[in-house]
């Protein structure tokens, strides 16, 4: 893991570290900041001239960010590409500034210190809670390996998240997603298709956008009305975008299509007769759609339709709560998701819509007038 700081010289610019043998004979390493770099993406490419393989040894750690360098390595092996891309980018923006921890000797950081600094981030975040926990490995790390004797971040009080109102919508109801449909067809089938079967095939099967990016032709039984789903478009740890595994071994599964899903991937399918290992909803190279584009779509039919402001996760948590409307027992809808745990399903995306609030005071009042 090569490191990457904006400069703590209040001129927002970039920064990254170089390690650099000093004595051959004694193997010491010097650490030689980088700076000056207007955006993270130039201070990557000014990295790339120099080697990123060299690690300060265990012994010789001495600062902060030689102990993130080392914890980062082995806590990347063990993830998925794109949830270290999330890691490092936290670790990043509020951990390695020269402001918070990133300069500071390991050996003299206390509990107070670090009580500081997380009462800084509370007050700067409306979610800390997860810089706290890499906190708490980093410091974990230090401790088993030696390097410090205790965890400061087990001795401090830790304040309470601030809950924030949501400015856009879990999910949509029915009748919203049906005015949805109705915009995205006349707006784009025959004129850009291609939008029309992407949020078709969000909304009628509950797939994550990047396992609808990933989709191949040679994915969809049309015979059978199955569509099988075993990769999704991710980032890697540096932030490129790559075709990966699904996000657990429960989202690796065949999700059914109803049937006018079928057919109108059918006529799609006759209208831009692709080869059968072509992406569906590819970019104009046949390569797999930037993870913005979609999101950009929604943002400018809401915008333009005057719609309730909605994430494209959002269409996760619709297709949840409408299944569940619709008579899907729990498990079904579970499935379809390609959730590990149907309490995932249940706890965050079935939500109560305006329809089954009606339906459960009918029948409350039903039982006590009957």
């Amino acid at each position: 893991m090569t490191l990457y700081r904006k400069n703590s010289d209040g001129n927002s610019s970039w920064e990254f570290l170089e390690l650099v043998l000093a004595d051959e004979k004694s193997a010491k390493y010097q650490r030689r900041w980088h700076r000056g770099y207007s955006t993270r993406a130039k201070a990557v490419t000014a990295s790339k001239q120099y080697s990123d393989d060299i690690r300060i040894p265990l012994e010789q750690v001495t600062v902060f960010s030689d102990l993130v360098q080392l914890w980062f390595d082995k806590y990347e092996a063990g993830v998925k590409g794109s949830t270290a891309l999330r890691t490092r980018t936290i670790i990043e923006n509020h951990l390695l500034q020269s402001a918070m921890l990133g300069d500071l000797l390991v050996t003299e950081i206390t509990v107070a210190t670090v009580q500081n600094v997380v009462d800084v981030l509370a007050q700067k975040l409306q979610k800390h809670n997860r810089c706290v926990y890499y906190l708490a490995e980093i410091f974990k790390f230090a401790v088993q390996n030696g390097i410090i004797e205790s965890n400061p971040v087990l001795n401090i009080s830790i304040p309470r998240e601030q809950k924030v109102q949501a400015s856009k919508a879990q999910y949509w109801e029915r009748e919203q997603i049906v005015e949805f449909l109705g915009i995205v067809s006349r707006e784009y089938i025959g004129r850009n298709h291609k939008i029309y079967i992407f949020f078709r095939l969000l909304i009628f099967t509950g797939m994550r956008k990047g396992e609808l990016m990933a989709l191949r032709w040679s994915d969809i039984d049309f015979d059978r009305q199955e569509v099988k789903i075993s990769k999704t478009v991710s980032r890697d740890s540096s932030g490129i975008q790559v075709i990966t595994s699904p996000k657990t071994e429960k989202a690796n599964r065949i999700v059914v299509l109803d049937r006018e899903t079928c057919r109108i991937l059918r006529e799609y399918r006759k209208v831009i007769k692709p080869r059968v290992n072509d992406l569906i909803v590819p970019n104009t190279e046949g390569k797999p759609l930037c993870m913005t584009k979609g999101d950009k779509w929604l943002k400018h039919i809401i915008a333009k339709y005057g719609l309730i402001p909605m994430t494209m996760h959002g269409f996760r948590h619709t297709f949840a709560s409408l299944a569940k409307d619709a008579g899907l027992d729990e498990l079904q809808v579970q499935y379809q998701l390609g959730h590990v745990d149907v309490k995932t399903t249940l706890q965050y995306y079935v939500h109560l819509t305006n329809r089954s609030k009606r339906e459960g005071i009918k029948k409350f009042s039903h039982y006590i007038n009957s």
